[in-house]
């Protein structure tokens, strides 16, 4: 299939739009058609939807409710996209999501040839009957040239009340075998405000699948993100400091948009490894601000800026200085091979949110 000639006209073929953008500069050109079947198959019924019809349901995804986000993932040896998804049937309440969910990871388990053991362990810990929910699971997808994919789910530790989180989450380790990783997410979470906010498995029976906590961290600063992080692997002292000012000019605390981290433990691992996402939306006047901090990183780090450049530029389809917020979070997370950095890019399916003239950060400052 082409890419398209013409203005996308629903949620399915927007997301096609901004996949060709995409697959050029990252050497998935000849991908691109069984990429795209497969983000649709995630979408369902939204798939079809009217772009100027409004979201049918708040997705937590998007600032303005898409369901889909990409996402470019940078070290020394490759770039690669990813797309998480959450599903959308007709009508859309949330038991027809929640449902919706259960098949969509019961089809990538099954594209996988992955045992279902992990996820039915779990699973019932993470559904709920409240149509107020925000979200029952959502699914990412990661493609590499030569038609390798790897598929993860998120499950939502908030489903039976923001003060059963924690017990979802220990309870949630504690049958997959990791009952020493519940320390380490007690520490990261160690503040009232801060907020147990995903829970992900790799959908694989690989030795090294990877399970996932996120964390959110409300008005936290530099100096406590530090010592919440201090002992994971990757992280070495001050580079935690440095990645915030460097995407923010600021040390906190971040009070526009709160930032996230990632503990995940591969296999049967002791000490987890660290990922930092940094909600650059919300401390950039605009996306070409955004983008000369992450050029800057990506090059001083020997991380391939110009692939970089060119998938930014061909998803825009808009001056980088027109906007804010179509690169919504640059996360950082440090292996032995050097640096991994990852660039969230929000399609702007239902609305461009204009440049700022100070941005949070600035305002910030002492």
């Amino acid at each position: 299939m082409a890419p398209l000639d013409r203005p996308p006209v629903t949620l399915g073929a927007q997301a096609r739009t901004k996949l060709d953008a995409l697959a050029g500069p990252l050497g998935l050109g000849s991908e691109a058609d069984a990429i795209a079947e497969q983000i649709r198959e995630l979408l369902g019924d939204a798939a079809d939807r009217p772009l100027e019809a409004p979201p049918a349901w708040p997705s937590d995804i998007c600032d303005d409710h898409g369901p889909f986000e990409f996402s470019v993932s940078m070290n020394r040896k490759e770039a690669v996209l990813r797309v998480l998804v959450e599903s959308g049937p007709e009508p859309p309440t949330f038991a027809r999501r929640q449902q919706a969910a259960r098949n969509c990871t019961e089809s990538l388990l099954q594209h996988a040839h992955a045992k279902p053991d992990r996820v039915r362990a779990i699973e019932g810990l993470f559904e709920s009957d409240c149509e107020s929910a925000q979200f029952a699971r959502w699914h990412a997808l990661e493609f590499r040239p030569g038609g390798r994919t790897d598929a993860k789910v998120y499950f939502n530790p908030l489903l039976q009340g923001s003060e059963h989180s924690r017990y979802v989450i220990r309870e949630s380790l504690v049958r997959l075998g990791l009952d020493h990783a519940w320390p380490w997410i007690e520490r990261l979470a160690g503040r009232d405000v801060d907020e147990l906010k995903y829970f992900s498995l790799d959908l694989s029976d690989a030795a090294q699948a990877r399970v996932k906590i996120y964390v959110r961290h409300p008005a936290i600063d530099a100096t406590q993100l530090e010592a919440a992080l201090a002992g994971c692997r990757g992280v070495a002292r001050g580079q935690t400091a440095a990645f915030l000012h460097e995407m923010t000019g600021s040390l906190g605390p971040f009070t526009a948009n709160p930032v996230i981290t990632c503990l995940s433990w591969a296999g049967r691992e002791q000490t987890p490894s660290a990922t930092l996402h940094v909600p650059i939306r919300g401390y950039a006047t605009d996306d070409q601000v955004a983008f000369d901090r992450i050029y800057a990183l990506l090059s001083r780090e020997g991380l391939p800026a110009a692939t970089y450049a060119a998938a930014v530029r061909a998803f825009a389809g808009r001056a980088l200085d027109a906007g804010v917020g179509m690169q919504s979070y640059a996360s950082i997370k440090r292996n032995g091979d050097g640096p991994n950095v990852t660039v969230y890019l929000v399609p702007e399916t239902y609305r461009v949110s204009p440049r700022r003239a100070v941005a949070h950060a600035m305002e910030a400052r002492p």
